[in-house]
């Protein structure tokens, strides 16, 4: 598959979150940070190095061929959430699926907790990374509308100003999706500084758990006791920086998958994969690519959770990952996994196999939309 890279920047971290500090409205989330002790610039600025980097890649939706190639990729599962091992950055590199909106990181200083606004408030220097790029997409858009004021030439204006601020290229922004196509967003660096327990706890509380709209209706008491928050951690010694796949699933489909429909996710899902396996030989060439993913697209978006995992497992063996660690999050999700590994198994039967032939064959296979789950 042909990947074409949009944009690529690089940030000293704590320059990053003391210029652009994260912005938590929800007071909850605010608590969190507080206890976290990461509820000021500086105090989130302490999690960093002074040289320690935040990666920004944004890429276009992988070409694929009519045929397309096969790699060895080992399959395993996860029954739970998501977890941060620790790894030998000599070896492999690691990377986790953020289930994006089309507009990165948007609602993560709300109330709700789903799987984006959790990521970002174990890592709040994400939300720094979301507040920069909208400060200058707000100065491009007020320089624009100014400039159409005037009277000039607008056109040859903005041409102007974009040659002479990088920032300003029409390829940089926060949209993992744009004119319906896809546009993964990777970022490596991140530094995981606290996990709040979102599973159900009838002893510390949480009769419902607290992911997605449980977290807001929780009390502090209760959030407090499912919060653990990890030390500073600047050498990384005790644990790696996080490096996020951020994408958009298809959403507001109903009725039985198309094999369109079905094509264009495994080219979302491939472009993201691909761009990681790319950025991780770009690290180290000689380390492997693991990515950590789950059921992506099939909670608040409503897609089918055997056929979301089934175009993953494809995806990673087109792309060429290494590895793919699956959090199936319950033993439902786990049965649905295992379900789709059996059809990868029946669908990928050769190491060269033409891509129209597997979307018609899963799109025959009469998979149907769920609905969504309110998170």
């Amino acid at each position: 598959p042909r990947l074409e890279l949009l944009c690529e920047r690089q940030w000293k971290a704590r320059e990053l979150v003391r210029d652009h500090f994260p912005a938590f409205r929800c007071p909850k989330k605010q608590f969190v940070l507080e206890q976290a002790g990461v509820a000021t610039a500086e105090g989130l600025a302490q999690c960093y190095s002074t040289s320690d980097l935040i990666v920004f890649t944004r890429w276009n939706t992988a070409v694929l061929p009519e045929d397309v190639e096969f790699h060895s990729c080992e399959h395993e599962y996860v029954q739970g959430i998501f977890t941060y091992p620790m790894y030998n950055a000599s070896e492999t590199i690691h990377w986790h699926l953020n289930f994006a909106n089309r507009d990165l990181f948007v609602a993560y200083g709300g109330s709700l907790y789903a799987q984006d606004e959790m990521q970002v408030l174990e890592h709040p220097i994400l939300g720094s990374v979301r507040e920069k790029i909208a400060a200058i997409g707000k100065e491009r858009m007020s320089f624009i509308v100014s400039t159409i004021n005037s009277g000039v030439d607008a056109e040859v204006m903005i041409e102007r100003k974009i040659q002479e601020n990088p920032d300003w290229e029409r390829g940089f922004n926060t949209y993992t999706m744009e004119n319906n196509t896809a546009t993964p967003i990777l970022i490596q660096g991140a530094d995981r500084k606290l996990v709040v327990a979102v599973d159900r706890n009838l002893r510390q509380g949480r009769e419902d758990g607290l992911y997605g709209n449980q977290f807001a209706r929780a009390s502090t008491g209760t959030i407090k006791k499912a919060l653990t928050v990890f030390p500073d951690d600047v050498s990384c010694e005790q644990r790696q920086r996080t490096n996020l796949i951020a994408m958009e699933a298809p959403t507001g489909g109903y009725g039985k998958y198309n094999s369109r429909t079905i094509l264009a996710i495994l080219q979302t899902a491939v472009s993201g994969f691909q761009a990681a396996v790319i950025q991780t030989r770009k690290t180290n060439d000689s380390a492997d690519c693991v990515i950590h993913t789950g059921h992506w697209g099939t909670g608040a978006y409503g897609g089918n959770r055997v056929l979301m995992a089934t175009l993953q497992l494809i995806a990673a063996e087109i792309a060429g990952v290494r590895k793919l660690v699956f959090y199936t999050f319950d033993s439902a999700g786990t049965r649905e996994y295992k379900k789709a590994l059996d059809i990868k198994s029946t669908i990928v039967t050769s190491e060269l196999m033409n891509i129209y032939i597997i979307a018609n064959k899963l799109g025959q296979a009469g998979f149907n939309w769920g609905f969504s789950d309110g998170n």
